[in-house]
C-alpha cells in the first residue's frame, strides 16, 4: 500500500505532466478527495483479505502444537509464550479480562468463536496502522484464550470522565479521526473500547468486530466520535472541546472547507 505523501506526489506530477486539453476539470483537491476515498475502500479490502493468514502457519505467525494448540505471532519469545499458558491455564475454565502482568492483557474463558474473534481483530485492527493491542497467541484447545501486547502499565477507561485530561481528549481525537478515515467503526468485546498508558495516551481494547462503513465520509462526525467514548459536545468544557478538536484535526486528512466545517461543529456544539 502506498502512503498519502507517495500518492499526493504522484497525483500532482501526473496531472502537471498531461496536455492542457487532457487535464481533468475537477481542481487537486476533487481528485485528492477522490484518489482517497479509493484508497481507503483499497486498503479496507487488502486488509480484510488479509484475516486469514492470522488462522494459518505463514509470515504473520506460527503455529504451536506444544503448551497448547493454536497460533503465537512471529518475534514472541517462545519462553514468553510457555509463561502465558500456564497463566491461563492456572486461571481455570472461568472468564477473565485483564491484565496478567504488565504490558499483557489476557482473556481467558471465551468460546473458541470469540477468541478468534478476539485474535483476528486485534490483527485487522494493527494492520489498519490504529493504536491497538497487538497479538501475541492465541490457544484454541485445551482451552481457548488469547493473549494481547499493550503498553506497560495500560489500564482501562473504565468511566467515560477517565477520558476528559486535555492530553487524553487530544489523544481520543486522533484515533477516532483513525477511525473515521478507515472507514471502520469498532465494536468492544470485553470491557470498555478504550484503554489508557501513564502519559494519556489512548488505544482500542479488545474487539469483537471492526465494522465497515458503507461509505466512508469525508468528514468528521465529531458528535458520533464522542459518542464512541461515551461523551457528548454539551458536557465538555470549553478546553476540553478545544483539546478534542486538535487531536481530530492532527489526525484527519481532511480539507479547508471540512477542517472548517469541523471546527465549527466543536465550537459551537
Amino acid at each position: 500500500m502506498t502512503s498519502v505523501r507517495e500518492r499526493a506526489r504522484f497525483l500532482c506530477e501526473w496531472r502537471a505532466a498531461l496536455p492542457l486539453e487532457l487535464r481533468p476539470s475537477a481542481s487537486l483537491w476533487e481528485l485528492a478527495r477522490d484518489v482517497e476515498a479509493r484508497a481507503r475502500g483499497e486498503r479496507i479490502e487488502y486488509v480484510r483479505k488479509r484475516r486469514a493468514r492470522w488462522l494459518r502457519d505463514g509470515t504473520a505467525c506460527a503455529r504451536v502444537d506444544a503448551e497448547f494448540r493454536g497460533f503465537v505471532r512471529h518475534g514472541v519469545d517462545r519462553e514468553r509464550v510457555a509463561r502465558i499458558a500456564r497463566t491461563a491455564l492456572a486461571r481455570g475454565a472461568g472468564e477473565f479480562a485483564g491484565l496478567a502482568e504488565p504490558g499483557l492483557l489476557l482473556v481467558t474463558g471465551p468460546s473458541e468463536r470469540l477468541a478468534r474473534k478476539l485474535w483476528c481483530c486485534a490483527a485487522r485492527a494493527a494492520e489498519h496502522g490504529l493504536a491497538t493491542p497487538r497479538p501475541l497467541a492465541l490457544s484454541l484447545e485445551p482451552r481457548p484464550w488469547v493473549a494481547l501486547e499493550v503498553p506497560p502499565h495500560a489500564q482501562p477507561a473504565t468511566v467515560p470522565q477517565a477520558l476528559r485530561a486535555p492530553r487524553t481528549l487530544h489523544s481520543l481525537g486522533r484515533l477516532c479521526a483513525s477511525l473515521f478515515d478507515r472507514g471502520l467503526r469498532p465494536r468492544p468485546a470485553i470491557g470498555p473500547l478504550f484503554w489508557l498508558t501513564p502519559d494519556g495516551e489512548v488505544f482500542l481494547g479488545t474487539l469483537s468486530a471492526l465494522d465497515t462503513e458503507r461509505a466512508p465520509a469525508s468528514g468528521i462526525d465529531a458528535v458520533r466520535a464522542l459518542s464512541l467514548a461515551g461523551l457528548s459536545l454539551p458536557e465538555l468544557s470549553v478546553r476540553e472541546r478545544a483539546a478534542f478538536a486538535a487531536g481530530l484535526l492532527a489526525g484527519s486528512r481532511l480539507d479547508g472547507a471540512a477542517r472548517r466545517a469541523l471546527s465549527a461543529q466543536l465550537r459551537h456544539g
